[in-house]
């Protein structure tokens, strides 16, 4: 029986990621599913004879009408699975890259599929295009800290209130205050050229474990041979107006660039803008498939990986 909470309610603070989900309790989780250290768990991993580990943005988070995840667990259901899912709304797949360096590979998954791409886009979820890895919460923490325990903060030392005397951080000492917030390398590169490279560098990292890894360039309201129906082209047309008149136009800068990039890597990567060409009312806004958009697109995810044989 599901609980009594309709999506997920995200509050955790996560230093690495930025936010996180916080408890089980904040989860609309069934009764084959558990949250736990971070990952969602459907079926159960003690048993499991291949674990599907996943990573992704809100179009694979099962707060949004089960995702993709719980009907491809149907449709495996035979196989004795169990998806890990890592997956959370608004991740790029720069945090999902850290995600998987964290916490996917330690739970020993045989299998990360990654479904991606419109969280990418125009560096979106990152505090700034030169420093794609760090989400724009985590820049707002550290600016925070530095405000107020910094030099010019007038208050009593950061480390000195919270660290004791025999456990002092490496190369601080209690007398210290905090300094400049550091982020690190700055980059010069396209939000496509940023995505591809964090693909490159999960699929190194899982070839690197003996995991087999799959990228799946995620369908979204825009791009592609999907046909609006007039409902549909209203909505678009007036988040354009109303919310960002420039959508559009990264919109298919980013996607024009990254179809070509998958094109070019049919090994690792596969294309699934046009999942919903022959369909319509398969969107319940401009990014995210409704139900039945999920379902077409659970379907074609597990026939790709049989007919890898990855399972």
């Amino acid at each position: 029986m599901i609980k009594k909470i309709d999506q997920t309610v995200i509050r955790g603070l996560d230093p690495t990621l930025g936010y996180a989900y916080s408890h089980e309790d904040d989860l609309p989780l069934l009764e084959n599913e558990k949250y736990e250290n971070g990952l969602i768990y459907i079926g159960n991993k003690e048993t499991a004879k291949v674990k599907i580990g996943i990573l992704g943005g809100s179009t694979s988070d099962i707060s949004l009408s089960g995702s993709w995840l719980r009907p491809m667990y149907k449709l495996l259901n035979d196989e004795n699975i169990c998806i890990i899912s890592g997956a959370m709304s608004g991740y790029s797949t720069s945090q999902e890259l850290l995600k998987l360096i964290r916490d996917i590979i330690p739970s020993k998954p045989d299998i990360v599929l990654s479904l991606n791409g419109i969280n990418d886009m125009n560096f979106t979820q990152c505090a700034s295009p030169k420093h794609p890895l760090i989400h724009s919460y985590q820049v707002k923490l550290g600016n925070f800290l530095v405000k107020k325990y910094g030099t010019n903060s007038n208050t009593s030392h950061f480390f000195n209130k919270y660290s004791s005397k025999t456990t002092k951080p490496m190369g601080m000492n209690s007398n210290m205050d905090i300094g400049n917030l550091i982020l690190g390398f700055e980059n010069s590169i396209e939000s496509f050229e940023s995505w591809y490279r964090n693909i490159k560098m999960a699929k190194a990292l899982c070839k690197e474990f003996d995991i087999k890894y799959l990228s799946f360039l995620q369908p979204t309201f825009g791009v592609g041979k999907y046909e609006f129906n007039k409902k549909e082209e209203t909505i678009y047309k007036e988040y354009l107006k109303e919310i960002n008149p420039l959508y559009d136009k990264s919109l298919h800068k980013f996607y024009k660039n990254a179809r070509l990039i998958v094109k070019m890597n049919s090994d690792f990567m596969i294309d699934l803008v046009d999942i919903f060409q022959d369909y319509s009312e398969f969107y319940y806004d401009i990014r995210h498939p409704n139900k039945k958009g999920n379902e077409i697109l659970a379907r074609e995810i597990t026939k790709i990986i049989k007919e890898k044989k990855y399972i």
